[in-house]
């Protein structure tokens, strides 16, 4: 947590639309668990809902790991990949966050997965010694310390 993974996704999706790449700088947040129903059969169209509204911009997914994780989260997987391959959803650009590990055990579980992700960025965690400097930093710019 705090690594800014979600700033930095935004910052892509306002870079594609500076670029012209993409109509929109609009991103589109949500989570592993957030794309799964509570029934069997619900999934995919909630899934296929945020896609939709995705169109044209880009859809940020935080915790993506849980998608590799039971019934529902295979569901889950399962209609994210067929949304990448369908003309319908092809101008949404997808970017997946979650821990190394876990992320790693989500791409085994669907072959077709990691095959259509070919840009990877680690974030590494803070140093202790960071974060003070990063306070103490934000600190003295805002005059709360000299």
């Amino acid at each position: 947590p705090g690594t800014g993974k979600t700033t930095v996704a935004r910052a892509i999706a306002r870079v594609l639309f500076g670029l012209q790449l993409k109509p929109s700088d609009k991103l589109v947040e949500t989570t592993g668990l957030d794309l799964q129903a509570e029934y069997l059969g619900q999934t995919a169209a909630k899934v296929n809902a945020l896609l939709g509204e995705a169109k044209g911009a880009c859809l940020f997914c935080d915790e993506a790991y849980t998608l590799g994780r039971g019934q529902f989260g295979k569901e889950a997987c399962d209609t994210l990949v067929a949304g990448m391959t369908s003309e319908e959803f092809k101008d949404v650009l997808i970017i997946l966050a979650g821990y190394p590990h876990e992320m790693d055990e989500m791409f085994k579980s669907n072959a077709g997965l990691k095959s259509r992700f070919n840009h990877f960025f680690t974030f590494p965690d803070w140093h202790p010694n960071d974060c003070v400097a990063f306070f103490q930093h934000c600190a003295k710019r805002d005059k709360f310390m000299q």
